[in-house]
């Protein structure tokens, strides 16, 4: 016997096209210990009241430690947080507050093509 399973895709959104977006932090995770180093999971959803991505989701992992933790001090400072502040931050207070995030459409031989976070910015 064949199981089969009938999906309707009529409602996914189109797929985040490369460019700047208003977008607001939703979850920061805990920190999680990476193979090379650790880092946390930033979670946000497009703010475009009409828009076509509205409300789109995205994510993107920061390094807190490691070569990489620069992608975390972006995203902080794209949130106005002191210098000063980004080695001890209240992820609370961040919640909810939005910043620019740049993303760029790549393809991956793993997942197809797949919008990817590459820099932050303040709101004007």
């Amino acid at each position: 016997m064949t199981r089969r399973i009938k999906a309707d895709f009529s409602e996914v959104p189109p797929p985040v096209e490369t460019g700047t977006y208003e977008v607001r932090t939703t979850s920061i995770s805990d920190a999680i210990e990476g193979p090379n180093a650790t880092y946390v999971r930033v979670e946000g959803i497009i703010v475009d009241p009409g828009g076509e991505h509205n409300n789109a989701s995205l994510f993107v992992n920061c390094p807190v430690t490691g070569k990489g933790a620069g992608i975390w001090t972006g995203y902080l400072n794209g949130m106005n947080v002191p210098e000063e502040q980004h080695g001890d931050v209240d992820v609370e207070e961040l919640l909810g507050q939005s910043s620019i995030w740049r993303v760029r459409q790549e393809e991956s031989k793993d997942y197809g093509i797949q919008a990817n976070v590459r820099g932050f910015a303040t709101l004007a």
